[in-house]
């Protein structure tokens, strides 16, 4: 056998002198009494979570009683859309500036309809003729069935407003690093992409298509948040994130209501 000396030098073995200076020095080291430093006392206090972009979410507003790094709100589309192509993006700014001043990022979800308010379809569309579908919703727990105003999603005027806005929306806030998510909202009650229990006024196919196509070319460098249907049912579905690579192949398993 081969073996090596301290000084590494290779000889040839014999039984009974294989010779053992490295293994010595393990053993010795192994063996040799272990210094551990002295323990050192450590006092709690309050930390920063570390939790961005994940974790439980609360509204808009200064809320103290549980660790965040997220703050989440919905605004109507006729708060910011005053025209085909004019915008007054003040109303946002200011939901944006409000979270960051918390050291929050924001979760931003824009809706057309919302049981028992006022439409979020802008004034100028309603000026133009644009039908609004009126319906009780009962779908509203723990609240009561309320009016809802339906937009019809199928007219080019509404397609084309929220292709408009879609484009501004990137333009202005992709990349923006006080956006943690942008919801696809717009379609829908409550932005949800769906209109349960009364979906024959919802979104066609086509339209969601359309819109979400829009979403995931313009809105790039902002994670998007979507709801899917996860149990089967006809109701709708829980919240969750959808991939950065979504690619509309996915989307009849991801979104649309087939």
């Amino acid at each position: 056998m081969i073996n090596l000396t301290p000084a590494g030098e290779r000889i040839a073995g014999r039984p009974g002198h294989e010779g053992g200076g490295w293994l010595g020095l393990v053993v010795a080291g192994l063996l040799a009494p272990q210094v551990l430093p002295a323990a050192v006392p450590l006092a709690y206090r309050p930390a920063p979570p570390d939790n961005p972009l994940k974790g439980f979410v609360p509204y808009l507003r200064a809320t103290t009683n549980f660790p965040h790094s997220l703050e989440w709100d919905y605004t109507r589309l006729s708060e910011v859309m005053t025209g085909p192509t004019n915008f007054h993006w003040e109303p946002f700014e200011q939901k944006l500036a409000a979270a960051a001043s918390r050291g929050h990022q924001f979760i931003a979800r824009f809706y057309l309809e919302w049981p028992g308010r006022a439409t979020g379809v802008p004034a100028y569309l309603l000026e133009a003729g644009l039908t609004l579908h009126r319906w009780t919703n009962t779908n509203t727990q723990p609240l009561p069935p309320a009016l809802d105003h339906t937009p019809d999603y199928e007219d080019p005027r509404l397609r084309a407003a929220l292709t408009n806005f879609i484009h501004a929306l990137g333009q202005r806030y992709d990349g923006d690093p006080r956006l943690g998510f942008m919801g696809l909202g717009l379609l829908g009650t409550w932005g949800e992409w769906h209109n349960y229990p009364n979906q024959k006024w919802f979104a066609s196919k086509a339209v969601q298509r359309e819109v979400l196509g829009v979403i995931l070319l313009l809105v790039e460098r902002r994670r998007r948040l979507g709801r899917v249907r996860t149990d089967g049912a006809s109701r709708p579905g829980q919240c969750r994130r959808l991939p950065r690579r979504l690619s509309l192949r996915t989307l009849p398993d991801l979104v649309l209501r087939l």
